[in-house]
């Protein structure tokens, strides 16, 4: 059962759907579109005929939980199923913005552009708006074009790695570009009292002791490496104690030293923070100041065994089964997105103390 304030509903057209009786719901600062996977029960008639829900797979769909919007898109999936001991419907759905992951982009060249422009004209035909979130829109592209068969989602997110960028969803049907920024304060979780599990480390898998971002044989200033390749700029990640290059191509036309600085200590600053990620298991959809959990949110951590301080909410999971009723996050240092101020060394992003 629902514990009081957690209930999820489905509005389709003008009618409402709940009552499931498992429920599993994802929202994440680095997907493109959230999603919603939940099963009803159903009964038997007297003629022996499976009473199934007027879902279809395709309708337009918004998941609620307590009337708040978490999914805002359409149905993937509806699939009735039975056994000799359980008969029922199993209903899938995202947000709009997964059409952008899913279909091809149409092909097309686009001139002195900036990304937030570029994003819009390849949404357009999906219906899908662009917001910018926490960013000035970045450098414009002297020229930017599709691949053949490339995805929306994936165009976008090659311009969004040029420029150092990010995209997701809302949840209400809009793309957001940019640098996700702390939100809502949730208050602070303590161990024994609101986690139940927790994980993580200091994953240095994917850091570098420097980041080097270097444009093509055809610039005609700057300092040249050995590969023959133009050094623009570099970053470092100061808390990689061994040599680790990492040498990233600029492969859009973008101009100017300071958007290769800018790229690089992105480059840094976003590795570290997803080296940092924690994932916490709590005891309710709902946090201690009472707002649902949702990605963007900011919290306070008290563990004696992790650690603690301020942190930023990068992924959630809402999940109801026979096992109870839980909440699933990933947490990374607050500001992990965020842009560097001028003169910050990456190495030294704000609320880099989180878990030390």
């Amino acid at each position: 059962m629902a514990r009081t304030g957690e209930r999820v509903t489905l509005q389709v057209g003008d009618k409402l759907f709940g009552g499931w009786k498992s429920v599993s719901i994802r929202m994440s600062l680095e997907k493109v579109a959230g999603s919603f996977d939940v099963t009803a029960s159903e009964s038997w008639t007297k003629g022996g005929q499976l009473v199934t829900a007027p879902l279809r797979a395709g309708d337009g769909v918004v998941a609620m939980v307590d009337g708040e919007t978490v999914v805002t898109g359409y149905i993937d999936a509806a699939e009735p199923f039975y056994s000799t001991s359980d008969a029922g419907t199993k209903v899938r759905g995202r947000d709009r913005t997964a059409d952008l992951v899913d279909c091809s982009a149409d092909e097309t060249e686009l001139l002195g552009q900036k990304l937030p422009r570029i994003a819009a004209d390849l949404c357009k035909p999906f219906g899908i708006p662009v917001r910018v979130v926490g960013w000035d829109g970045g450098p414009a592209f002297a020229k930017y074009a599709v691949d053949p068969g490339e995805t929306v989602a994936r165009a976008i997110e090659d311009a969004c790695r040029q420029v150092g960028a990010m995209m997701w969803t809302d949840g209400l049907g809009t793309l957001l570009l940019g640098r996700p920024v702390g939100g809502a304060y949730a208050g602070t979780l303590r161990l024994g009292e609101h986690i139940i599990e927790a994980s993580g480390g200091d994953d240095h898998t994917n850091r570098f002791s420097e980041y080097h971002v270097t444009a093509g044989k055809d610039s005609d200033s700057g300092v040249w490496d050995q590969g023959g390749h133009l050094v623009e700029a570099e970053a470092r990640d100061g808390e990689i104690r061994r040599y680790r290059p990492l040498t990233l191509s600029v492969e859009a036309e973008l101009p100017g030293a300071a958007t290769a600085a800018q790229r690089a200590a992105w480059e840094a600053r976003v590795r570290r923070a997803r080296g940092l990620k924690r994932s916490l298991k709590v005891q309710s959809w709902r946090s201690p100041t009472g707002l649902i959990w949702r990605p963007g949110l900011t919290l306070d951590i008290d563990d004696r065994r992790l650690g603690g301080g301020r942190l930023m909410v990068s992924e959630v999971g809402l999940d109801r089964s026979k096992q109870g009723t839980f909440a699933s996050l990933q947490v990374v240092p607050e500001g992990a997105f965020e842009p560097l101020a001028e003169g910050q060394k990456a190495d030294k992003a704000k609320g880099g103390d989180a878990w030390k």
